[in-house]
């Protein structure tokens, strides 16, 4: 979450990964693959499409 805090964020009752932006802007792509290899629970995943 820290990776792209402006994108994913930690609920602080249970842990859950929030999602705060369905479309981040295309600039993040390398910060957003990043989060999903950081992830040590697998609950990240990117798919690139069309916008």
């Amino acid at each position: 979450m820290l990776t792209v805090p402006e994108v994913f964020d930690q609920s602080e009752e249970d842990g859950l990964v929030l999602l705060l932006q369905d479309r981040p802007d295309p600039a993040l792509r390398a910060q957003l693959h990043t989060a999903v290899a950081l992830c040590p629970a697998g609950a990240i995943t990117v798919t690139d499409g069309p916008a």
